[in-house]
Protein backbone atom coordinates (compact mmCIF):
# COMPACT_ATOMS: atom_id res chain seq x y z
CA UNK A 1 0.00 0.00 0.00
CA UNK A 2 1.20 3.69 -0.68
CA UNK A 3 1.43 6.10 1.12
CA UNK A 4 1.22 9.78 0.45
CA UNK A 5 2.79 12.28 2.72
CA UNK A 6 1.09 15.34 3.48
CA UNK A 7 3.08 18.56 4.58
CA UNK A 8 1.45 21.85 3.50
CA UNK A 9 -1.31 23.55 4.50
CA UNK A 10 -2.54 23.41 0.97
CA UNK A 11 -2.62 19.10 1.25
CA UNK A 12 -4.04 19.55 4.00
CA UNK A 13 -6.97 21.84 3.33
CA UNK A 14 -7.87 19.31 0.18
CA UNK A 15 -8.49 16.37 2.35
CA UNK A 16 -10.26 18.04 4.77
CA UNK A 17 -12.66 19.22 2.01
CA UNK A 18 -12.52 15.95 0.57
CA UNK A 19 -13.33 14.22 3.52
CA UNK A 20 -15.87 16.56 4.80
CA UNK A 21 -17.72 16.38 1.74
CA UNK A 22 -17.70 12.99 0.75
CA UNK A 23 -19.04 12.32 4.69
CA UNK A 24 -21.75 15.06 4.05
CA UNK A 25 -22.89 12.98 0.57
CA UNK A 26 -23.06 9.83 2.38
CA UNK A 27 -25.13 11.59 4.94
CA UNK A 28 -27.56 12.77 2.43
CA UNK A 29 -27.67 9.73 1.25
CA UNK A 30 -28.19 7.74 4.26
CA UNK A 31 -30.81 10.25 5.27
CA UNK A 32 -32.85 9.74 2.31
CA UNK A 33 -33.34 6.34 2.55
CA UNK A 34 -34.13 6.00 6.11
CA UNK A 35 -36.90 8.55 5.42
CA UNK A 36 -37.99 6.09 2.52
CA UNK A 37 -37.70 3.46 5.40
CA UNK A 38 -39.58 5.31 8.02
CA UNK A 39 -42.45 6.50 5.61
CA UNK A 40 -42.43 2.60 4.22
CA UNK A 41 -42.25 3.88 0.48
CA UNK A 42 -40.16 1.56 -2.19
CA UNK A 43 -37.03 2.93 -3.33
CA UNK A 44 -37.54 4.37 -7.23
CA UNK A 45 -34.91 4.30 -10.12
CA UNK A 46 -34.14 7.72 -8.34
CA UNK A 47 -32.92 6.03 -5.31
CA UNK A 48 -30.36 3.35 -7.35
CA UNK A 49 -28.99 6.32 -8.98
CA UNK A 50 -28.46 8.36 -6.24
CA UNK A 51 -27.01 5.30 -4.22
CA UNK A 52 -24.44 4.96 -7.60
CA UNK A 53 -23.90 8.30 -8.09
CA UNK A 54 -22.37 8.96 -4.25
CA UNK A 55 -20.29 5.31 -5.18
CA UNK A 56 -18.97 7.15 -8.12
CA UNK A 57 -18.22 10.37 -6.08
CA UNK A 58 -16.28 8.61 -3.68
CA UNK A 59 -14.31 7.03 -6.16
CA UNK A 60 -13.47 9.80 -7.78
CA UNK A 61 -12.42 12.08 -4.50
CA UNK A 62 -10.27 9.05 -3.41
CA UNK A 63 -8.45 9.33 -7.29
CA UNK A 64 -8.26 12.98 -7.48
CA UNK A 65 -7.37 13.22 -4.03
CA UNK A 66 -4.44 10.69 -4.12
CA UNK A 67 -3.03 12.09 -7.75
CA UNK A 68 -2.90 16.10 -5.88
CA UNK A 69 -1.33 14.68 -2.47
Amino acid sequence: MATFPVHTHDQKAVLGVAFSFSFLAILAVVLRLTAHKIARKRWTPADYLIITACVRSLELAIVTTTNQV
